[in-house]
């Protein structure tokens, strides 16, 4: 268990380390930040695989319109990620983004007909007033890339649901090279449209955006081998500690009151609701 906790915490850095990289690529369009993310990962899947099993990663037959809905989920998460890296501190957009399992508590209950205990209404309850005190409308935060790192966890959160969907019978690759694959070709007519003028600093920061991305995806699938979910999925909110961090020492960027408040609210609910997932895990 030990050694999947350090491949999440470190598998947590890479994404913050990402993070750094999409606020550095700053007169890039976002668009070819969510590119140069997908390409890539879709070039170290391929790689991963001999040619004459590539095959596989079309999925099976009837499995095919869920991963697509996959892969437009995943893709729209990621925009909004990145457009809440880009315009708000690291930390801020890194909590939101991590709302995600309350989202998908409630797609799980419209999608997959599973209850909702009151634990988990409350957690969800405390979660999106500490989103609230997050997005501070009223105070000096951009509101539209805060609804965005929000959206992102809803987006994510259905994406995470339609992969329950799928069980255990599709190749783990394929749900990646639909998310990868959607991503890139989607942004293609936008790459025509949104020309950067990419100097050697915006290369290097949109190469990062991928390297650093596909490095956090490999340690994150590593860490939820051998280890249980609930346990090691509480570490992956170290990637907001390290965003936190990274933002104080490189952007000057300090968390403020209402962050801190926000924080405190998210911090019970997920106690709340990763205690009754570990508890039942175990049991």
């Amino acid at each position: 268990m030990q050694k999947q906790i350090l491949l999440m915490l470190a598998a947590s850095l890479s994404f913050a380390v990402m993070g750094v990289f999409v606020r550095e690529a700053e007169t890039t369009h976002v668009i070819w930040k969510v590119f140069f993310r997908n390409l890539v990962v879709s070039m170290l899947i391929l790689a991963s695989m001999h040619p004459s099993r590539w095959k596989l990663l079309l999925g099976r037959p009837h499995n095919r319109p869920k991963l697509l809905i996959r892969g437009i989920s995943g893709t729209l998460g990621v925009l909004g990620f990145f457009i809440g890296l880009t315009y708000l501190p690291l930390a801020n957009a890194s909590l939101l983004n991590r709302l995600n399992p309350f989202f998908v508590a409630l797609f799980s209950f419209f999608l997959l007909s599973q209850t909702l205990n009151l634990k988990q209404v409350i957690s969800m309850i405390l979660a999106f007033t500490g989103a609230v005190f997050i997005i501070n409308p009223g105070g000096s935060y951009q509101l539209l890339p805060s609804l965005a790192a929000l959206g992102s966890a809803a987006f994510a959160a259905l994406a995470y649901t339609v992969i329950r969907m799928l069980g255990d019978g599709e190749d783990p690759r394929a749900i990646m090279i639909y998310f990868a694959g959607i991503s890139c070709i989607s942004a293609v007519p936008f790459l025509v449209i949104f020309q950067p003028v990419l100097d050697p600093t915006e290369l290097w920061a949109l190469l990062g955006i991928g390297v650093f991305a596909g490095l956090g995806q490999a340690l994150l699938t590593m860490a939820y081998r051998g280890g249980h979910a609930a346990t090691i999925s509480v570490f992956g909110y170290s990637t907001v500690v390290f965003a936190g961090i990274l933002g104080f020492f490189i952007y000057d960027e300090t968390g403020s009151a209402e962050f801190f408040i926000g924080a405190s609210f998210v911090a019970v609910s997920l106690l709340i609701l990763y205690i009754r997932r570990g508890n039942r895990e175990t049991s």
